[in-house]
C-alpha cells in the first residue's frame, strides 16, 4: 500500500506518515496507480469544464465568476436582478419559469447583458442548452436558413434549445429590415414556435416593450411579446449604469 497524490497538489509523500491530508488517497490498486482527485480539484475541473462550454456559447468569460445579486453595482433595481437570480434557480425545477419570456430593459450601460450572461453560466453549469444570438443575426439566419444548409443547421439548434437570449432586440439602430414584411412573419413564427414548446426566451434591450412597434416592428410580435410579458410580470426594467474605473496603462 502507498499513498497517490492528487494530481493537481504537491509532491508525493510518505506511506509510513499516519496523517492524511485532504487531498491524497490510498492507492489500493494493487501496485497499479490511479490518477485521482481530491474533492476541491474535482469542483475545480467540472468548473472549468462548464466555463468551456459557457464560452463556446459566445458568453464573456468574466459574467462567469461572478456572484449575482452580491456583483449587482446599484440599487435602482436591484430587486429586479435578485428576481433574475430567483430565475436562475427555478428554471430546472419549474416548467413554468423555465418555458416564460424575460424582456430586459433599460438604457446602455445598465449591466443587461452582464445579468443575462450570468444566468447563462449558472444554467449551462445545469447542463441546460442556452444559446446567445443578436438579433440582426437571427433575423439574418432566418432568411438564409433554405439556402444554406449550415445556417440551417444553427437556426435548428436555436429552435431547440431550453433558453434563447436575444441581445439588442427591437432595436432599429441595431436590425435592418425590409419593407416586403418577410422578415416579421419568420421572426413572429420563431418566437411563437418557441413559446409553443415551452421554450424559454430572454430579450434583451435598450427600447422597452411599449416601443416594439415604433422600432419598426408589427403590432402582432409587439402585441403578442407583451400579453407573453404580462402573465408572469416579466418585463424587468435596469437603470443602475455601471461605470468601469479604469487607470490606463500606457503600451508604448
Amino acid at each position: 500500500m502507498e499513498f497517490v497524490k492528487c494530481r493537481k497538489c504537491s509532491v508525493p509523500i510518505e506511506a509510513k506518515i499516519k496523517w492524511l491530508p485532504e487531498c491524497w488517497f490510498l492507492d489500493t490498486s494493487n501496485g497499479c496507480v490511479i490518477v485521482k482527485e481530491c474533492d476541491r480539484h474535482r469542483e475545480w475541473a467540472a468548473r472549468e469544464f462548464n466555463r468551456h462550454r459557457y464560452e463556446q456559447r459566445g458568453f464573456p468569460t468574466y459574467a462567469f465568476y461572478l456572484n449575482m445579486p452580491l456583483d449587482y453595482v446599484g440599487d435602482k433595481t436591484r430587486k429586479n436582478a435578485e428576481r433574475l437570480v430567483s430565475y436562475a434557480e427555478k428554471f430546472t425545477t419549474n416548467p413554468e419559469v423555465a418555458g416564460c419570456i424575460i424582456y430586459l430593459h433599460g438604457s446602455r450601460g445598465t449591466q443587461k447583458t452582464t445579468l443575462a450572461s450570468w444566468v447563462a453560466g449558472r444554467l449551462i453549469s445545469k447542463n441546460v442548452d442556452v444559446r446567445y444570438i443578436l438579433m440582426n443575426d437571427l433575423v439574418r439566419a432566418l432568411m438564409d436558413e433554405d439556402f444554406d444548409d449550415a445556417v440551417g443547421s444553427r437556426v435548428a439548434d436555436l429552435r431547440g434549445c431550453d433558453l434563447i437570449i436575444v441581445d439588442e432586440a427591437f432595436d432599429a439602430d441595431k436590425t435592418r429590415l425590409w419593407d416586403s414584411g418577410k422578415q416579421h412573419a419568420a421572426i413572429e413564427t420563431f418566437f411563437k414556435s418557441r413559446r409553443a414548446q415551452s421554450l424559454g426566451t430572454m430579450f434583451i434591450s435598450n427600447c422597452g416593450p411599449a416601443d416594439i412597434e415604433k422600432q419598426g416592428f408589427t403590432e402582432s410580435i409587439a402585441d403578442f411579446v407583451r400579453r407573453e410579458l404580462a402573465q408572469y410580470d416579466s418585463a424587468l426594467q435596469f437603470s443602475d449604469k455601471y461605470e468601469v474605473s479604469m487607470v490606463p496603462r500606457q503600451l508604448f
